[in-house]
């Protein structure tokens, strides 16, 4: 028997149905947690960027002018590098390469001793200078009637025991940014293999970056060793040197040594 005074309980109402169909627009759940999902992607993006912009170190302030070709006159000279002195004698000597990973050595051995005019493009870094000889014929003009005295002496400063990197040249003074550490490695060896000038980049104990034309027995044509610890620090015992206003060391294969050999893999 049922209660005539009690009330009937409406049937409740079945729940939307929340099957996305692509056709269909978005049930508003699905919708939400869209939303929220794209919101808190484009925070992550935008806070990890930040993160990996604060982690970056300093490039340093190296240049590389490649939109214009300029001129420099001079005396070409060939050793301990190729290098012009300029005739207003600033910067001072000026490393002298040709384009992509290669010395101009070859390009440069009938010039040596003489008055050039260089065409090329300017790389620089705190005082150092190098020039990129442009491609075409004119790149390298001398004058054949005129020759100059091309020995240049150095004069020796002092015995020293560094820890630093070995760095190609050309692009640690502008042609990469950064030209060194573990990313830059391998292009390291490819540039002083062909030919481009080996360098030792280093901090003095007051703090300072120093860096210097490397020379090991003499050359700076580095043995496959040497050149198995680049990207990775170094000690260097040997003589510093200067000469029309480069700074040079000068050492021995033997003198060195990894800070860390257990981490020296082949280039």
């Amino acid at each position: 028997m049922t209660d005539k005074h009690s009330k009937v309980q409406p049937e409740p109402k079945p729940k939307p149905d929340e099957f996305y169909v692509g056709y269909l627009p978005m049930p508003p759940r699905h919708r939400r947690f869209v939303n929220a999902l794209v919101g808190l992607l484009a925070i992550w993006m935008v806070g990890m960027g930040a993160l990996i912009v604060l982690a970056m170190r300093d490039p340093g302030d190296a240049r590389w002018e490649s939109g214009r070709v300029q001129s420099w006159t001079g005396t070409l000279i060939e050793h301990p590098y190729p290098m012009l002195l300029p005739d207003s004698n600033k910067p001072g000597a000026i490393f002298v390469v040709s384009m992509g990973k290669s010395g101009a050595h070859d390009r440069l051995k009938e010039h040596f001793g003489r008055a050039v005019t260089l065409n090329g493009y300017g790389l620089s870094r705190q005082g150092r200078h190098l020039i990129e000889l442009d491609d075409s014929p004119q790149a390298v003009i001398s004058d054949s009637s005129t020759t100059r005295s091309a020995a240049v002496e150095m004069n020796h400063i002092k015995h020293t025991i560094l820890t630093g990197e070995i760095v190609d040249g050309k692009c640690y003074l502008g042609a990469m940014k950064p030209g060194d550490g573990m990313g830059h490695q391998s292009c390291a060896a490819l540039c002083i293999k062909g030919g481009l000038p080996p360098m030792f980049v280093a901090n003095t104990d007051e703090g300072d970056l120093v860096y210097y034309l490397l020379l090991i027995d003499g050359s700076t044509q580095l043995p496959d060793h040497i050149l198995a610890m680049l990207g990775r620090p170094v000690t260097i015992e040997g003589d510093i040197a200067t000469m029309q206003g480069i700074p040079i060391l000068q050492t021995t294969a033997s003198l060195v040594t990894p800070t860390d050999p257990f981490a020296i893999s082949n280039p």
